[in-house]
């Protein structure tokens, strides 16, 4: 009995103890169970933290290596550089981008002319393309426009020796773009978006101007004062008038000046809009035209052939020019130097605008010798297009010396010349024949055969029956219309081509100079 309680004791024992191990087991599951949910449901916040403790050891990683490093790059002696992103780094390559280096000199005594070749030579060891430009032989208004929209770099290395100047192999080159900047057509952007640097070169020795730039102030710059700052008509004709007439009365008791000739031109009858500039452009040019004719002052207007919406809308005048100094792009580029990079295209279109007016047109050609007296075909072709009423051929009369032309007295042709040139030309235009003379201007006209009336020419102007006119036109609002052949007159005997007169009037004295040396030109 005994031995078997105490066999069954250690039994009951074993049991108890093993129901307190399952106890004890279930008792961690519980406690590990409930930890690891309550980990779950704060999951984010577990995430963040170990987000932030991972983001600092980095940040703190980072900032130890970089003063590593630059703690080394100063005991080298070498100076850091800032850090740029892959993304800024490229855009800053790609706004960099150099095609090529162009370097503008102009040289006096051969300094900036050293320099710009050893700077060439610098250059070349970054292995970029580079070219050393004289600005003597550089033509601007060929090719610097370009560089606008070109990836090269314009670098311009000018002496300035004589007082600030630049010296004679960069006048022009200055000139020019000084003119191109004043200009009223571009206004102050024509080379906008060039990529350019500019050194000047001087001396000490001239200490009102060494290490200073040349700024010319105009008082009356083209851009600024036409565009922003305009005369009204009224007083512009006021103060013309009043001004031709003080220049009239210097005259009074001068010997040889006629008594009626003298009050003749007191009396303003005529007014040319030719002189300065380019007229059409004015913006009150129409109201101008009015108050002329208001007093039956006749009206000569000459444009460049440049603005055809202008021609387009310009009131009748007594007698509208276009000036034709070439026939070709080319030498049209050569003589007259325009500044619109489509000029030929706005030539020929005021061209054929002038081939819509009704009144008295006329092709003003300027020969210019050794330039543009062998492009018959190309003239004859011209005339096609705006239909003149009349061509008028003249030698270009030489003024002189000047910076912005290389014009000289043998550019002149001799008045044989000029006939010759008409007589060819008018074998090519059927329609046309040589009308006039003007011997002593060096002046040939040449007249629509419609002016011709039963073998009669009739190219003179009727200025009274113009006026009459042109009243009739303003007062119908435009309705009441005419043409160049209602207010025609006779050409006289000694005005016409062959006259013994060659175009001199026989009432007028001409007084020739005596013991003149003879030139090499036509005048």
């Amino acid at each position: 009995m005994s031995r078997l309680l105490w066999v069954m004791l250690p039994q009951a024992a074993f049991g108890a103890v093993k129901h307190a191990e399952q106890d004890a087991s279930s008792n961690i599951l519980d406690f590990v169970y409930a930890h690891l949910m309550i980990l779950w449901m704060n999951r984010l916040y577990l995430y963040f933290f170990g987000a932030c403790i991972t983001t600092i050891w980095i940040c703190s990683h980072f900032i130890t290596a970089r003063k590593k490093e630059l703690n080394k790059d100063i005991l080298n002696g070498s100076q850091p550089q800032p850090m740029q992103s892959a993304k800024n780094t490229a855009s800053k390559e790609k706004d960099v981008h150099v095609a090529s280096i162009k370097i503008f000199y102009g040289s006096q005594t051969g300094t900036a002319k050293g320099f710009a070749h050893a700077l060439a030579e610098e250059i070349m060891t970054l292995g970029l393309h580079v070219e050393t430009i004289n600005m003597k032989d550089y033509d601007p208004d060929d090719n610097l426009a370009e560089e606008t929209t070109s990836k090269n770099i314009c670098v311009f290395l000018v002496s300035t020796y004589t007082d600030g100047q630049p010296p004679e192999s960069a006048k022009w080159f200055c000139k020019w773009l000084e003119e191109a900047s004043n200009d009223f057509r571009f206004g102050k952007t024509y080379l906008k978006g060039m990529r350019y640097a500019v050194f000047g070169l001087g001396n000490s020795v001239y200490s009102n101007h060494y290490n200073t730039v040349n700024v010319v102030h105009h008082t009356n710059p083209v851009g600024t004062e036409w565009r922003w700052k305009m005369d009204q008509p009224d007083m512009i004709l006021e103060e013309a008038i009043a001004n031709h007439q003080q220049m009239i009365k210097q005259f009074k008791g001068v010997p040889g000046v006629k008594a009626d000739r003298f009050e003749e031109g007191l009396a303003v009858k005529h007014c040319a809009l030719s002189l300065v500039g380019e007229p059409i452009m004015y913006p009150e040019i129409n109201k101008f035209l009015k108050l002329l004719h208001h007093r039956n002052i006749s009206s000569f207007l000459v444009t460049n052939a440049q603005f055809p919406e202008e021609i387009r809308y310009l009131e009748p005048v007594t007698q509208l020019y276009v000036s034709v100094d070439a026939s070709t792009k080319e030498s049209l580029k050569k003589i007259d130097r325009p500044l619109f990079k489509d000029f030929w295209q706005r030539f020929l279109d005021s061209l054929t605008a002038l081939a819509e007016k009704r009144q008295r047109t006329v092709y003003r050609l300027t020969l210019v010798k050794a330039w543009n007296v062998d492009e018959l075909k190309a003239y004859a072709d011209l005339v096609t297009v705006g239909k003149p009423d009349f061509i008028e051929v003249k030698g270009v009369t030489y003024c002189g010396e000047s910076s912005a032309s290389n014009l000289t007295m043998a550019n002149v042709p001799w008045h044989e010349e000029v006939v010759h040139f008409v007589q060819e030309l008018a074998n090519l235009i059927p329609d046309y024949e040589i009308a006039c003379e003007h011997e002593h201007s060096n002046c040939m006209l040449i007249a629509h055969k419609k002016f011709k009336i039963d073998g009669e020419w009739w190219t003179w102007i009727d200025y009274k029956r113009f006026q009459k006119l042109i009243q009739a036109y303003e007062a119908s609002s435009g309705v009441q219309t005419f043409t160049s052949l209602d207010y025609m007159a006779k050409t006289p005997e000694w005005a016409l081509f062959g006259s013994r007169e060659r175009g001199f009037d026989p009432l007028d004295t001409r007084f020739l100079r005596k013991n003149k040396t003879k030139d090499i030109s036509g005048c």
